[in-house]
């Protein structure tokens, strides 16, 4: 990679003067969702890939976002006969006593 030294630049000019830095290649971007979806922890996908826990964190962010999108404009206007909520599940220890 070829770093452009310059003074008194600010970051964003930073950033243009260097257009590939910090940024996933689409076959690693699909490697990290897939494993984040299967349950994978973000430090062992940052080991496995080679990528940033940092970067890991905003791909996260950019696809709930894109998926929130993606929601907000296809599965609008639904009409639901029943909606149907999630019912924790009762106490086990309730009614015990903590001294045997």
């Amino acid at each position: 990679m070829v770093l452009i030294r310059a003074h008194c630049l600010t970051l964003s000019m930073k950033v243009h003067i260097m257009p590939g830095m910090n940024k996933l290649g689409l076959g690693t971007r699909v490697q990290v969702l897939n494993m984040l979806c299967e349950g994978s922890s973000i430090r062992a996908i940052s080991r496995i890939t080679g990528a940033s826990t940092t970067t890991i964190l905003k791909l996260l962010v950019d696809a709930g976002l894109a998926c929130a999108r993606f929601h907000d404009e296809n599965v609008r206007g639904v009409k639901a006969a029943k909606v149907q909520g999630f019912d924790p599940p009762a106490d086990p220890f309730a009614g015990r006593s903590t001294r045997s």
